[in-house]
């Protein structure tokens, strides 16, 4: 699961995100953290523009956007099986997810 840290990054490193998450069996892609606002805030530059970078690639099936991190925790919970690695990666909110990730697996179990 990622969250990108600033709208100004992913409308300049977009394809490069998708090139390195696209190494991954899914994705799950979160709204941007805002740390500041940016021009590009304006634009609408979003999650969208990694996963359309990804369907470039031939990768696009790999990508699922959530509308929010409690709804991306929900589906890497939902999506894991034994024996997978699970990974939470951005510089904003993300690591929050955390916790309800772990709880919703031992749910699973």
């Amino acid at each position: 699961m990622f969250e990108a840290f600033n709208s100004s990054r992913v409308a300049q490193f977009a394809e490069g995100f998708a090139k390195s998450l696209s190494l991954a069996d899914k994705v799950i892609l979160t709204p941007i953290f805002k740390a500041r606002a940016t021009a590009e805030d304006a634009l609408g530059v979003g999650p969208e523009d990694i996963a359309r970078e990804g369907r470039k690639m031939g990768e696009g099936g790999k990508f699922e956007i959530a509308g929010n991190l409690e709804e991306g925790a929900g589906m890497l919970a939902s999506w894991a099986r034994p024996g997978d690695t699970l990974a939470t990666i951005g510089a904003g909110t993300i690591a929050r997810t955390n916790p309800e990730i772990l709880t919703l697996l031992r749910e699973k179990l």
